[in-house]
């Protein structure tokens, strides 16, 4: 489900882990990754916001493994696991 910010920019929110292991949220714009919070298991939250690769608009598939093979096992296309 998408959901809508402030200014009208539809983004779409996913959840990776389950407590009491360290859980990441992911919100996702368009095909972009724009923000990863982690909270660690100790309360530690570590928020990540500037863009950490460039592909120049070049689309690279998943490396082996990780997503990857969950995906692959669901027949995901568009985004990890949906």
């Amino acid at each position: 489900m998408r959901e809508k910010d402030d200014q009208g920019t539809e983004y779409e929110d996913w959840i990776y882990g389950e407590p009491p292991k360290d859980v990441d949220f992911v919100r996702i714009v368009g095909d972009e990754v724009v923000r990863v919070e982690t909270m660690k298991v100790d309360g530690q939250k570590i928020v990540k916001t500037e863009k950490e690769i460039d592909l120049n608009g070049e689309v690279r598939p998943p490396r082996v493994g990780g997503w990857t093979s969950l995906c692959q096992s669901r027949r995901a296309h568009r985004h990890p696991c949906e």
